[in-house]
């Protein structure tokens, strides 16, 4: 995997979208915009292997969801939908003609069901091995090489005063991860909203819920899964079945990578994105 270019450092601001403010990084370009979406318990940081390459062709925005990285909390009442309302505003705010957007996991979620929330305001949507519901293997990631193997203890993350803690945590939990990346991990763990790691906006929800959405879509779409026995949480039957509802979609099956296309693979994630949504 590549590192990110020191020289091609994104521009980092907070963008108020009503309620609260997102924490956003920009990397400025002659190109269109593209809005970047991280998935559950990370921040944008997660795109730093492939927004600077991206940042040839596009204007690229990547931000912090709610609850998670620098932005701001999430309500009791937090429902999954709030994502997708975030993501809209900030891009009715920055892209008011609308964006391309990728998202990942959850951030996938967000991108799917963007149009159902605001349509017309995403031009294109790459979703990479995204959260599609219940039938989603998100359970299952424990057993694949590419899985993270610990999950945030809430009371831990309060309690932490540095990342110090998280990182022996994690390091204890995963000793095959390099110390860049346990550190980079245990800053995301710690800026995260302790409530969110309870459990809070992560409600049941019917399975219609999620196809409504799906079924909504009014852009191209390009729907990339991974290998579940890698750790992906899309397998070929439920990506048929999610293409089965989008009026216009493309699939594409990496059999040797997992859940994280865009680290695993960063150079040809960015080929075949770029592919599409120049097309």
């Amino acid at each position: 995997m590549t590192q990110l270019h020191p020289e091609i450092e994104p521009a980092e601001r907070y963008v108020h979208i009503g309620d609260i403010a997102l924490h956003v990084a920009e990397w400025p370009g002659d190109g269109p915009p593209l809005v970047l979406v991280h998935g559950w318990g990370v921040s944008w940081q997660v795109w730093s292997s492939v927004a600077p390459h991206l940042q040839k062709d596009f204007r690229v925005i990547a931000f912090d969801l709610r609850g998670h990285g620098r932005s701001g909390r999430i309500k009791d009442d937090h429902e999954r939908v709030t994502w997708a309302e975030d993501t809209a505003r900030l891009i009715e705010k920055l892209a008011p003609n609308g964006a391309a957007v990728v998202g990942h996991s959850l951030g996938g979620w967000v991108s799917l069901t963007l149009p159902s929330v605001a349509p017309g305001l995403a031009t294109k949507i790459v979703a990479e091995d995204p959260y599609t519901g219940p039938n989603s293997l998100v359970g299952d990631r424990a057993r694949g090489d590419n899985a993270r193997r610990f999950r945030p203890d809430p009371e831990a993350v309060e309690a932490a005063t540095s990342i110090a803690p998280l990182v022996k945590s994690i390091s204890e939990q995963n000793p095959q991860y390099a110390p860049a990346l346990v550190e980079r991990l245990a800053t995301m763990q710690f800026r995260m909203d302790p409530g969110l790691i309870r459990g809070r906006g992560t409600r049941s929800e019917p399975e219609r819920s999620f196809d409504e959405a799906f079924s909504k879509i009014d852009c191209p779409v390009l729907l990339m899964h991974g290998n579940p026995e890698k750790g992906g949480i899309m397998d070929d039957t439920e990506a048929n079945r999610v293409a089965g509802l989008i009026p216009q979609v493309e699939v594409v099956n990496w059999p040797h990578t997992g859940h994280n296309m865009h680290i695993a693979r960063n150079f040809d994630f960015v080929k075949v994105v770029r592919r599409f949504l120049k097309n």
